[in-house]
């Protein structure tokens, strides 16, 4: 796969494109759908297939606030190499770009600049200055002859529209198996180790703690099984999203995990962590015994689910991202 950064005067698109069009944040299954069609349009006419991704994301300049999103540009990057995607435009989302009308992002954008020859999207596409572009103008352009065009039908899950809009909520409730199941894998984020208070160490439950650079959506607190990547090692553990409200030190919220038959030090390693079941919301306890006793409970039965996931979806693994 190849990126060419749109922001540059030296880069040269060659072959023609065919482009899905979308912001892809978690890359879910309707994304997904757009990736698989515009792959085998590529494939038919020996073309190339493309997304146009933005460095950054679009509200923080369209509504700028403390938005929280399901992938970063690298996650993004990574799961469009693995759809099979050849070509990754990178363009910058700023006020100049948004203000730009649909004309010019059909006739400049698409059409001369990326080459594109074929347009992948979904029904409620929209683009231009105020999101005045809508398919309605694609298929204009397409009967002008500047391109062709495939419009996807939305992908469902439970009745409803998968979006990514959804899957935010979902994972802000706690749900993260509804928003596994939505995204097509395992929901997952990516940090590094880094100090933590080292109370779990004390109560015979150490913890890597994660630290994120990246405003991720954060699952609801609670306790989670999970599954961690780190540079050498990759299995379940145990993870708590949360202030530690038994200790009440007015801490910020953490991630802490404890990783199942792990013993080695890893601060400052890179991390992976996927959310895969929800057990219990955090409760304040009125003691450090009673903890150490939920948390030996909370051991035994999420390294329990771990054997089910083992044994019930045994390519899971491959399905973490």
């Amino acid at each position: 796969m190849q990126i060419l950064d749109y922001d540059r005067a030296d880069w040269v698109q060659e072959k023609p494109v065919v482009i899905a069009l979308g912001n892809f944040d978690g890359v879910h299954l309707g994304h997904q759908q757009l990736l698989q069609k515009a792959n085998a349009v590529s494939k038919e006419h020996g073309w190339e297939s493309a997304v146009l991704l933005f460095k950054n994301h679009t509200t923080n300049v369209l509504a700028p606030s403390a938005k929280r999103v399901l992938t970063s540009v690298d996650d993004k990057k990574a799961r469009l190499s693995r759809a099979g995607i050849d070509t990754i435009f990178l363009c910058t989302f700023n006020a100049t770009f948004a203000a730009q009308s649909k004309e010019v992002f059909i006739q400049k954008i698409l059409h001369r600049d990326l080459h594109v020859r074929h347009i992948v999207v979904g029904y409620d596409y929209r683009f231009g200055k105020g999101a005045e572009g809508s398919v309605k103008d694609l298929l204009k352009a397409e009967k002008d002859g500047l391109f062709s065009l495939s419009l996807i039908e939305d992908v469902r899950f439970e009745g409803k529209r998968i979006s990514s809009t959804r899957i935010r909520e979902a994972i802000a409730k706690g749900e993260v198996e509804r928003a596994d199941a939505m995204l097509g894998a395992p929901y997952t984020i990516s940090g590094t180790v880094i100090h933590g208070a080292h109370r779990g160490h004390d109560l015979g439950y150490a913890t890597a703690n994660l630290g994120i650079s990246f405003p991720y959506v954060l699952p609801h607190e609670g306790v989670y099984l999970t599954y961690a990547r780190l540079n050498n090692w990759q299995g379940f553990g145990m993870t708590s999203v949360g202030t530690n409200p038994t200790f009440d030190d007015g801490s910020k919220m953490t991630i802490e995990t404890n990783l199942f038959d792990f013993h080695e030090t890893i601060y400052e390693q890179p991390m992976q962590l996927s959310f895969l079941r929800f057990e219990r919301f955090n409760v304040r306890y009125h003691d450090k015994e009673a903890l150490i006793r939920q948390l030996k409970e909370d051991d035994r039965l999420l390294r329990s689910w771990a054997e089910e996931w083992k044994q019930m979806r045994s390519t899971f693994i491959n399905e973490v991202r």
